[in-house]
């Protein structure tokens, strides 16, 4: 599925481009993010990234560069293997991102029945 790939690191470089998250460092933040999505499913990547920005919401300044993917990463690794929910509603993700939710919360949905079912459903069992 290398066009749906495509698609989400447009997405996720939307979320990027929207609230200067790359900061100072933008060749060093997609590196990092490059190497992330060989690792990690894309959808729970965008995922993790827009939690990581509300969480991130108040902190002054707001965390930039390879550091806010770093917290990202530390999220998406607590994730790993397990069966979790997001503390976003698809109305609140496309208040924050002006994007549509329901990529993102269907391949969740089937990352969720995947664990469950004892499979990686993004990867294939891979």
């Amino acid at each position: 599925m290398p066009n749906s790939r495509f698609n989400h690191h447009q997405r996720i470089q939307h979320i990027v481009a929207s609230y200067s998250l790359s900061g100072d460092e933008s060749d060093l933040f997609e590196a990092y993010l490059i190497d992330l999505m060989q690792v990690f499913p894309a959808p729970l990547i965008e995922l993790a990234i827009v939690e990581t920005l509300v969480q991130q919401w108040l902190r002054v300044p707001l965390l930039r560069g390879p550091e806010f993917l770093r917290t990202a990463h530390e999220m998406l690794t607590d994730w790993q293997g397990q069966v979790f929910q997001s503390r976003l509603t698809p109305t609140y993700f496309e208040l924050i991102t002006g994007l549509d939710p329901a990529p993102i919360f269907k391949a969740l949905e089937t990352l969720v029945q995947g664990y469950a079912q004892g499979t990686d459903a993004m990867t294939g069992g891979a």
